[in-house]
């Protein structure tokens, strides 16, 4: 080959290597609210966007990758919150959203810590989103790993619970 396609090609791989060190170093997805059960069989995981496109949720896994009996998602207005429960059908929701996992894609713009301090303000609306991954599993659960994809770049955001 010749040094002039050698350039374009070396090029395009160092950006692409950027790009992909940038997210893992400055994710997207961002958690808020964690919230659980007595047993911590049952956990609630806030999550948003602070990137510049949306995010799309692949899967989730509890602990060293065991599937998790349930996972959801919430879609509320930050106005109503979430509600932890694992019966969706209950009246508790007050008209939250719940989907299922691949169903999902988060908003940009809807940082977690950006709506605490709309909060704080008191500027929050019925239009600012927030979302929760909602995970059950038969065993107590010490960590709910996120795989999502931002741009078509596969990542992964995992939450250490107590």
């Amino acid at each position: 080959m010749s040094k002039k396609l050698w350039i374009p090609i070396v090029s395009v791989l160092v950006l692409i290597a950027g790009i992909y060190t940038f997210l893992k170093l400055y994710p997207p997805l961002e958690t808020g609210t964690i919230a659980s059960n007595l047993d911590q069989t049952l956990y609630l995981v806030g999550v948003g966007n602070r990137g510049l496109g949306t995010i799309q949720l692949v899967n989730v896994t509890v602990n060293v990758e065991e599937t998790p009996t349930e996972a959801k998602v919430q879609t509320c207005d930050a106005l109503t919150g979430f509600t932890l429960t694992d019966d969706y059908r209950t009246e508790e929701l007050n008209g939250c959203g719940v989907r299922d996992l691949k169903d999902v894609v988060i908003k940009k713009g809807t940082s977690p810590a950006k709506t605490f301090a709309k909060h704080d303000e008191g500027t929050v609306t019925k239009e600012d989103l927030i979302y929760g991954v909602t995970v059950k599993n038969d065993l107590p659960i010490q960590t709910v790993n996120i795989e999502y994809r931002y741009f078509g770049i596969p990542l992964r955001k995992v939450v250490e619970l107590d």
